[in-house]
């Protein structure tokens, strides 16, 4: 016996369940008794933790309630499972509410019928506690297929207050069950109004608002239209240095520099259909993803050789926003990635964009990580250490409503290079960045 159960109150008493309630399994209904309509049959699969389920549902025509008159549930009555009753430390018992009934009782499950009626809510609590559970568990019979008898459960005990004292005790776990639900409720609401705040910051950020002041107070710094020649000449030269080391690699020097000639300017901005561009402070300017980066691709389009260890091969589902999570992570070995690495080289702060499946997570790559990609995630290589900066606005409105309308919509969702490349970027003086992420850190943290 419980130790719980030795020191009672004065004027509860200690009684066996066959003193309060009588006991009764049901019937092995077979598959012809069915019918489309009619009452519903209360199996084990409908008994769950607290509450019945009808996710699957039988039931028996209508004057099964007269054929079977003692396997009637009502409204309130307590019914239980009699195989594997317990998982998780928690009993599959139930209360009916008017929803439920009337139901007819299947076979191997138990209904409580309660001497006095007002009881049953005391009951039905009382099961619900670790006492009973415990009880419940030393009776269990079977290893695979754990069950406990009928005939066991009469001789239970269980501890038996005033008739008055038991509504209290009823009332009371009620009240305090409503204001659980209301907490729960109340949490659930938390990431919402979380994901609300960050949306709402990361707007205010990228229209200027969220540095206005500062900008008031340095009136002074480059604007951006200073820093967009800055970085049309350090693409440029990017570009130039990596055909000069092909070149070498080669053996092949040219001669003159016509060679240079094959250099693209970066994709300029389209119209963008839906999106309404908003009005920037000055000094900020409008640029494609293009014109912020020096490359932008995407991972192995075909199916590299994984292995059970060796270098991370990330796909969408390793790129969240802010971080990449390893925990679901696929690997390749050292010379399928050094086989990679002859296309794209993933560097430290370069900016992932998850680009198939779930389209818009991005993060930037931190350092010392090694890995290569396949073709559901894109690389966005930033200049001047740009990286958090452009990671931060891909994830704002503006950046992932255009997101949203260039995306396509097939069997998944997907965005591919040419639409990355024109995503409309507001782009703000390089000092003005520092003091956006510096900020953003503090407030998305």
């Amino acid at each position: 016996m419980s130790d719980d159960l030795l020191d009672l109150p004065e004027g509860w008493k200690l009684v066996k369940l066959e003193d309060i309630l009588s006991i009764k399994s049901g019937e092995a209904f077979k598959k012809k008794d069915y019918s489309l309509s009619g009452i519903k049959l209360l199996q084990i699969a409908n008994v769950s933790f607290g509450k019945v389920i009808w996710e699957q549902q039988n039931f028996l025509p209508e004057d099964f309630l007269y054929k079977y008159p003692d396997l009637v549930l009502n409204v309130n009555d307590v019914v239980m499972a009699l195989n594997r009753p317990i998982i998780n430390d928690n009993l599959k018992i139930a209360l009916l509410n008017e929803s439920d009934a009337p139901a007819i009782l299947y076979q191997r499950v138990a209904s409580f019928n309660l001497s006095v009626k007002d009881m049953r809510k005391y009951f039905f609590y009382y099961a619900n506690s670790p006492s009973f559970i415990k009880l419940i568990y030393n009776n269990l019979q079977g290893t695979d297929q754990p069950y406990i008898n009928t005939s066991t459960l009469p001789n239970l005990p269980i501890p038996l207050p005033p008739l008055n004292e038991q509504k209290r005790i009823v009332a009371k776990i009620e009240e305090l069950s409503d204001r659980s639900q209301a907490a729960q409720k109340a949490l659930e609401t938390i990431p919402q109004l979380c994901d609300r705040f960050r949306q709402s910051v990361l707007a205010a950020a990228f229209r200027g608002d969220l540095t206005a002041d500062w900008r008031e107070k340095n009136p002074d710094v480059e604007p951006a239209s200073v820093l967009l020649e800055r970085i049309k000449k350090e693409r440029c030269e990017k570009w130039e240095n990596e055909e000069l080391k092909k070149f070498k690699a080669s053996g092949k020097i040219p001669k003159d520099d016509k060679w240079k000639e094959k250099y693209k300017e970066p994709q300029e901005l389209e119209k963008i259909d839906n999106v309404e561009l908003s009005e920037l402070p000055d000094g900020w300017l409008w640029m494609s993803a293009d014109k912020c980066t020096s490359w932008i691709t995407d991972g192995e389009h075909a199916t590299p050789e994984r292995s059970d260890s060796g270098v991370y091969l990330l796909s969408a589902r390793n790129v969240l926003d802010g971080k990449i999570s390893l925990q679901k992570v696929d690997f390749i070995s050292e010379q399928v990635h050094k086989k990679l690495e002859e296309r794209l080289k993933i560097e430290s702060g370069d900016v992932f964009l998850s680009c198939s499946g779930t389209v818009g997570r991005s993060c930037v790559v931190p350092p010392d990580l090694k890995c290569s990609l396949v073709r559901s995630v894109a690389v966005l290589k930033p200049l001047f250490n740009m990286g958090e900066y452009l990671s931060l606005a891909i994830r704002s409105p503006c950046i992932q409503a255009q997101i949203e309308g260039k995306k396509t919509q097939t069997a998944q969702s997907n965005i591919f290079q040419g639409r990355i490349k024109i995503l409309a970027i507001p782009v703000a003086p390089l000092n003005e960045q520092k003091q956006i992420v510096s900020a953003l850190r503090y407030l998305l943290c």
